[in-house]
């Protein structure tokens, strides 16, 4: 993969409903976790320390993270944001606050938008996902960072803060401001976090879980 370019989509496999039969084996009650985080690669290969420095705050915690993970992906439900979220929910997983990262890789989407304005644009698909979460929940969001797409990555950062402004999200976590003079946490790729840049990406968020 070229440095910075976007995850590709793999060939589509099963969709959600194997996310749907996998949390029903936990037998968790609905709201048994302070936070169920949603994200792609980023979330995925962080799991252990992100599940770490979360317990350490007192919180229990659901993490679901896939590679090429974006927000809405019809052609495998797998790789979609909102067909995850919806098959947690329905297998009774739920929390009072939902972290999303998830972003990176919709920027593709954004850039060949037919549309009038990419922020518009950008903005209706996160509302995507927020459909899927009850507007009583906390809903925290991580800003995407792509050094290639920086332009688009900025984008989808303004359309997230004026989500946050209309009250449709109630936190954003500031990942693309923070590390863009960090290059030196990223692996060549620019797309992917080194061990570094992982601890940094994990104080961030949990920083920014808003508390009661």
């Amino acid at each position: 993969m070229a440095a910075g370019a976007l995850e590709p989509a793999p060939a589509p496999i099963q969709g959600a409903a194997e996310v749907a039969v996998a949390a029903t084996r936990l037998e968790r009650p609905a709201l048994a976790y302070d936070i169920v985080m949603v994200g792609d690669s980023l979330t995925s290969t962080a799991r252990a320390p992100l599940s770490e420095a979360f317990r350490a705050t007192g919180w229990s915690t659901y993490l679901d993270g896939r590679a090429s993970r974006s927000i809405s992906y019809p052609e495998d439900t797998r790789y979609s944001g909102v067909d995850t979220v919806r098959a947690l929910r329905g297998a009774g997983i739920d929390a009072d606050t939902w972290g999303i990262a998830l972003g990176a890789n919709d920027l593709f989407f954004v850039d060949t938008c037919e549309c009038p304005d990419q922020s518009v644009f950008a903005a209706d698909r996160i509302r995507l996902i927020l459909a899927e979460i009850d507007s009583a929940r906390t809903v925290v969001w991580v800003a995407p960072q792509n050094f290639e797409y920086s332009r688009l990555a900025a984008v989808f950062d303004g359309a997230l803060a004026s989500l946050l402004a209309t009250g449709e999200i109630d936190a954003v976590v500031p990942w693309r401001t923070v590390s863009a003079d960090r290059r030196r946490d990223w692996f060549s790729d620019e797309v992917h976090l080194t061990v570094t840049g992982t601890r940094a990406w994990i104080d961030l968020i949990v920083g920014s879980i808003p508390t009661a």
